[in-house]
């Protein structure tokens, strides 16, 4: 009986620790788990706040389409479509806001600004009369 008694405390010393093991890393995958799941519904928030970029495209002496209304967070890309350069300047003719300036833009070339509050930005071509637009942000 004794004999018995030897063995089945040898196998419980032996299994014991082995039983132990595997809880310990059930309980630590179980938070790397939720951290992950975390980390994708975070990195998923992030990305359906980021707008989308609006394109405004300079051609025919104008920009197309003139006025655009966009969420804060937009990044508006102006393109050159003409043979002629272009400026994309903000503010007014004869009153620079200093906000943003493309300087020359060759045509084929493109210049971005992120909007990251809201308002109304007038904008213009220095170069050409005539040539303005404004971005509403909101």
């Amino acid at each position: 009986m004794s004999r018995r008694i030897g063995i089945s405390l040898t196998l419980v010393l032996l299994v014991l620790p082995l039983l132990m093991a595997c809880g310990q890393q059930a309980a630590t995958r179980a938070p790397a788990t939720a951290t992950a799941a975390s980390a994708t519904s975070s990195a998923g928030s992030a990305q359906a706040a980021t707008p989308a970029p609006v394109t405004i495209v300079l051609k025919n002496f104008a920009f197309d389409p003139k006025q655009v209304t966009v969420p804060v967070g937009t990044t508006v890309v102006w393109t050159n479509r003409d043979a002629a350069s272009h400026t994309v300047t903000a503010g007014t003719r004869g009153s620079p806001s200093g906000l943003f300036d493309s300087g020359n833009l060759a045509s084929g070339a493109s210049f971005s600004f992120t909007f990251t509050k809201a308002g109304t930005y007038p904008y213009y071509c220095a170069i050409h009369a005539g040539m303005d637009g404004s971005v509403t942000v909101q």
